[in-house]
């Protein structure tokens, strides 16, 4: 630019286009001074202002720019700078809500999605409690039927029967013949329950039959040992037989304790094991009544030799 030699119509036509930057009053000004017979420089300064305004904006002229900008310019550069940025910062704002919203609604969609899953886990979980129980109460109920197998090879034979009598296990079977029978009775309409009510009925019968006839052959077994050594009825030889007894029945007692401890707590309950106690109790009173029957009989009768009715009386209580 310093080697332009401007006219002082040339310099005021500057100076006047160094204050307008629009495309329009480029144009307008341009236009006026055509027709006075401007110079071809400033025609192509005012073309270039016309065509490359970003260009005119940027053309710095050393006559006209060596003065500094007015306070209200410099504040008004400064407030649209900050306008600027608040304009871009309000600009990414809405950009960065976009993208929460966007986020917001994926979260809300995972959300529901979760809430249906874990819906259908619970009812899953509930359904399969609900199965596992089911299949438990089958397993329980099924559990009656095949202990009739079970009681069944343990009691086969005789032998095998007597073994149970006089062991621990006897009170378990009579449980479970005792709970299988009123399954089969609270249940009689299952199939085949009356045939497996018939089997646990006959087992029951089997295993007191055992029972009894085991109670016997003790009692049987201790009256002979007893009738062996009874070989005289004088006084001494029968309190001894009486003393002897008494141990040999005593023992026999202790050794036929919990089998008839569990018939006892039974017996309240169920008609079979009451009778199979009044049995019991009667067959004791009758093996002793035997063995003690001649000894007493003897001793009453020398009471009654030496004694008058009421002193027989008197000492045969003291016998008894």
């Amino acid at each position: 630019t310093d080697k332009l030699r401007l006219s002082d119509e040339e310099n005021e036509i500057a100076g006047k286009l160094s204050l307008l930057f629009s495309r329009d009053s480029a144009a307008r000004l341009y236009d006026g001074k055509m027709a006075e017979g401007t110079s071809t420089v400033l025609k192509d300064i005012l073309q270039l202002s016309i065509s490359h305004e970003h260009t005119m904006q940027g053309l710095k002229l050393t006559r006209i720019t060596s003065q500094p900008k007015p306070a209200h310019a410099q504040y008004r550069d400064i407030v649209t700078h900050h306008h600027q940025m608040l304009t871009n910062a309000l600009d990414l704002c809405g950009e960065i809500r976009g993208c929460l919203e966007v986020l917001t609604k994926n979260y809300e969609d995972v959300n529901h999605k979760t809430s249906k899953v874990d819906t259908h886990c619970q009812a899953l979980l509930k359904e399969q409690e609900e199965l596992t129980q089911t299949a438990n109460d089958l397993r329980k109920k099924l559990s009656y039927f095949n202990q009739a197998h079970h009681i069944t090879m343990k009691i086969k034979t005789n032998e095998l029967a007597m073994k149970i009598v006089n062991s621990p296990e006897l009170h378990d079977i009579l449980q479970k013949l005792d709970s299988s029978l009123q399954f089969m009775r609270a249940n009689s309409k299952w199939k085949e329950a009356q045939r497996y009510l018939g089997v646990f009925t006959r087992l029951q019968d089997k295993v007191l039959t055992t029972v009894k006839l085991y109670f016997t052959t003790q009692l049987r077994s201790a009256a002979a040992s007893l009738r062996q050594e009874s070989t005289s009825i004088d006084k001494s030889d029968v309190k001894m037989a009486s003393a002897k007894a008494f141990v040999e029945f005593q023992s026999v007692a202790s050794k036929m304790k919990p089998l008839i401890q569990s018939i006892q707590d039974k017996a309240g309950k169920s008609e079979q094991y009451q009778l199979l106690l009044t049995n019991l109790y009667q067959t004791f009173a009758q093996y002793r009544l035997k063995l003690l029957r001649g000894e007493v009989q003897a001793g009453w009768k020398r009471e009654t030799e030496h004694h008058g009715l009421p002193d027989a009386v008197r000492s045969g209580g003291s016998y008894i």
